[in-house]
């Protein structure tokens, strides 16, 4: 099973509340008195309590399903926050990236594709704070394996030498990228990438049984044994 990391940005920054987003879709007219205007701020209130108690558990929910391995469900639960109503246009966009991040790891190449490309262009030269970062690095990690699939080694060891650039230790890009340069014939390289994915998460790294890989060219890692 894939070892993401996940934050989920948008859904997080939604569960701080936006009341202004909410406060647009109280039904009525505009207030016309004091009585008014405070009954109106109490129905904002609960409106947005609601929306909130209502994202984090379609939240909770996804990542229960990430931890399962139910990609798919977890990208059914993306969906859903999506159709929400109080969602800002631009923490949609990156939902989207989210959504192909499941996508990827279920193994739906064709659909992952054009929704990772949507996330990173939607984080690309922002100032990103920490839930952000987490997510680009994860954006191009698993868009790095959506083209390794298509065949574009080269492409994939890019977007791989990206993520480990937002964060050095992150095992799964240093993962993937040894996989890359060893299907490139740079085993030697590819070893070292290896090797550095174990030291960072050995753990993660065992889960992805690709000792065999290295083994069937002659070039086994030191964490593999013989």
């Amino acid at each position: 099973m894939l070892a993401i990391v996940l934050a989920f940005g948008p859904l997080l920054r939604l569960a701080r509340a936006q009341p202004a987003a909410v406060a647009m879709q109280v039904p009525g007219s505009a207030p016309t008195s004091a009585f008014d205007d405070d009954l109106g701020e109490v129905r904002r209130k609960i409106l947005s309590q609601r929306l909130v108690m209502h994202l984090v558990m379609l939240y909770q929910k996804t990542m229960q399903n990430v931890a399962k391995g139910n990609y798919l469900g977890a990208k059914n639960d993306i969906d859903a926050v999506m159709g929400e109503q109080g969602v800002a246009p631009e923490d949609r966009i990156e939902m989207i990236g989210e959504r192909g991040m499941m996508e990827a790891a279920a193994g739906d190449i064709a659909s992952a594709g054009p929704d990772l490309d949507i996330g990173i262009k939607a984080l690309e030269g922002k100032a990103l704070d920490s839930d952000e970062t987490i997510l680009l690095k994860n954006l191009r990690m698993l868009k790095g394996k959506v083209l390794s699939q298509q065949g574009r080694l080269q492409e994939a060891l890019r977007e791989e030498d990206r993520a480990v650039a937002l964060d050095p230790k992150y095992a799964m890009p240093h993962f993937f990228r040894g996989l890359f340069l060893l299907k490139l014939g740079r085993s030697n390289e590819a070893v070292r990438s290896y090797e550095r994915a174990v030291a960072l998460d050995p753990a993660a790294v065992k889960k992805m049984n690709a000792c065999d890989e290295f083994r069937a060219v002659g070039q086994v890692p030191p964490s593999c044994g013989v």
